[in-house]
């Protein structure tokens, strides 16, 4: 039996690419040769160069290749853009389709100062398209952050610098993916 392997480094859909072709006009594939004489050898695949069939084709093979692992996964997609945070984007993956994440579907949220010896964090949960609970923000406060919108997009004004990132609520049963490129960026004040 003969095989081509598939090797997915995170969550990539035809939204997410087709963002990168319009962003940066170019998103290779590393095509591994390990069949080459010579040894094996790497080859870049430009998807800006595919046409619209073959593209469709590529989409097609990624569907197939990704839906055994996000079978009616949440995928949180965050977008970044200074202290300003995008959920809105974020989608339930069913075969085939992409459906939004209900109003009220619960994440959480964990804002981390650093410190010298030990990191000073508050976890808060965010309600998506719902707004924060006040009791949430006034812990985020203690630690002199606030934050302005909702659960699906927001921005934060910060007293000292902090880092945000997101992960699955405990006792969920969802199969969650968050989808944070620039989860390690820290938010300057």
């Amino acid at each position: 039996m003969s095989k081509i392997q598939i090797v997915l480094n995170g969550h990539e859909d035809r939204v997410s690419i087709a963002d990168l072709l319009s962003s940066f006009g170019k998103y290779e594939i590393e095509v591994v040769n390990n069949y080459n004489f010579n040894g094996s050898e790497t080859y870049p695949l430009d998807l800006g160069t595919l046409d619209g069939t073959e593209l469709e084709a590529f989409y097609t093979v990624l569907d197939l290749a990704s839906y055994p692992i996000e079978a009616n996964a949440l995928i949180w997609k965050i977008k970044r853009y200074r202290k300003g945070f995008d959920l809105s984007s974020s989608f339930i993956r069913k075969h085939g389709e992409l459906l939004q994440i209900n109003n009220g579907v619960q994440l959480k949220m964990r804002v981390e100062i650093p410190g010298f010896e030990t990191n000073e964090y508050q976890e808060i949960d965010l309600w998506f398209n719902e707004n924060f609970n006040p009791a949430d923000l006034d812990l985020l406060k203690e630690i002199g952050i606030g934050i302005e919108g909702n659960g699906s997009a927001f921005t934060i004004s910060n007293a000292t610098v902090c880092n945000v990132s997101f992960k699955m609520p405990s006792g969920a049963t969802s199969v969650y993916i968050i989808d944070d490129v620039n989860s390690s960026l820290v938010i300057p004040v």
